[in-house]
């Protein structure tokens, strides 16, 4: 009886050794710290040390120069003025097909601060926005980017309109979605919980479309 009650004792025993053994070695590899695959979560390319910024290739200011389109190399201008969750927020979309990539992702566009200010916030943990920047404008407005891959400014910096401040990706609650920017304005407050105040659509429209910006072939619509 004392060897039937054993054998199954020494079978829990050898099998607890092999997962601490088997733990033991994933902490030791690094594999427990190995970013999910991309396509379903964020890329390996945004995880760790940043890549030196990028440059910007075409950004749209308006006329006045004080404002310019929040992702370089935009292909289209005027977006929703909603966002999914009833929010007035946008969610702006890069043609990956213009990058040579599919839905996996993987451009990293530029994004690019909507107007000259102060970063007031640097954010690379968030749930909701994963890595994020709030810039406090000159204008006295307040401007949210979500999403990124890369923040490439730091708390306390000024930055000018047209400077870039990150890339694109899918942080976030992103991870199931297209690689896209998630864009917001508040008219009196940093604080973007239920997105913000002013419709970005409305506010593109005032300041580039119509004949009112320059460097897009859109300008002229």
């Amino acid at each position: 009886v004392v060897g039937v009650v054993a054998a199954p004792l020494v079978a829990i025993v050898v099998g607890i050794s092999i997962v601490i053994a088997l733990i033991l070695f994933i902490i030791k590899s690094g594999a427990y710290i190995t970013p999910p695959v991309i396509g379903e979560k964020t890329p390996i390319e945004c995880y760790g040390e940043p890549p030196p910024k990028p440059d910007a290739v075409a950004v749209t200011f308006s006329p006045d120069g004080k404002y310019a389109y929040p992702l370089d190399e935009y292909d289209k201008i005027g977006e929703d003025c909603t966002h999914w969750d009833k929010t007035l927020a946008t969610d702006m979309f890069p043609s990956l097909s213009a990058y040579g990539i599919g839905e996996e992702g993987g451009a990293f566009v530029p994004v690019i601060a909507y107007t000259s200010g102060t970063v007031i916030e640097v954010t690379s943990t968030d749930p909701k926005g994963g890595k994020y920047v709030i810039l406090a404008g000159d204008d006295g407005r307040y401007y949210y980017f979500a999403h990124q891959c890369h923040n490439y400014v730091t708390r306390g910096q000024r930055v000018s309109a047209g400077e870039v401040i990150g890339t694109t990706d899918r942080s976030g609650t992103a991870s199931t979605t297209p690689e896209h920017l998630h864009f917001a304005i508040n008219s009196s407050t940093p604080r973007f919980y239920n997105g913000g105040d002013t419709c970005p659509s409305a506010d593109f429209a005032e300041k580039f479309i119509k004949d009112k910006c320059v460097n897009h072939k859109k300008c002229s619509q």
